[in-house]
């Protein structure tokens, strides 16, 4: 055997033992092709990657993460809207994204509008720039605070409707922040 391969073999055979010893399941049986002829069915020790880089048996079954890290927790905001004009809206209520619950009016809505404001990396959550150019318009009273973790950062921010800025800025994240007309 080369001994390249060799050391190859070892090391795969290596991690297989330390994980088993960790208690890693015994091996799995996956499809791939094998540098000795066509793609075939056979079983990987548990520990050794499959041809994805994935480990067989080593965390949450579909998500390729090693045993031991914790999955990533869904967002959860807590939104607190006053002075909407519409007592329907106006009140506190929670919202949890990937996935969708909670007392938000329209949680599946909502999430979809926070993803579509941080499309690209932006932060929906961001205050209008210092020195933006703003038309000076006044949208109403209407103010909200949301606080919570977002793609795992924390989340203090306020919305009013004092400007244009400010207005857009609100109107980016309706459904989650409620419509105002």
């Amino acid at each position: 055997m080369p001994r390249r391969r060799l050391v190859t073999v070892l090391a795969l055979a290596g991690i297989a033992a330390a994980l088993a010893a960790a208690g890693s399941p015994a091996g799995a049986t996956y499809g791939a092709a094998g540098g000795d002829g066509p793609a075939a069915a056979r079983t990987v020790p548990a520990g050794a990657p499959t041809a994805s880089g994935t480990v067989p048996g080593s965390g949450p079954p579909g998500t390729g993460k090693p045993a031991g890290v914790p999955a990533a927790k869904p967002d959860h905001l807590l939104f607190t809207v006053r002075h909407s004009g519409d007592p329907r809206t106006d009140g506190t209520y929670a919202l949890q994204c990937h996935p969708a619950a909670g007392g938000h009016p329209a949680p599946q809505a909502a999430c979809a509008a926070l993803d579509a404001a941080a499309h690209g990396g932006a932060d929906p959550f961001a205050p209008v720039p210092s020195g933006a150019h703003c038309a000076m318009i006044h949208g109403g009273p209407a103010t909200a605070q949301v606080r919570g973790i977002w793609h795992g950062r924390p989340v203090f921010a306020r919305f009013d409707r004092s400007d244009g800025c400010a207005m857009s800025r609100w109107d980016a994240l309706v459904p989650a922040l409620p419509a105002i007309r």
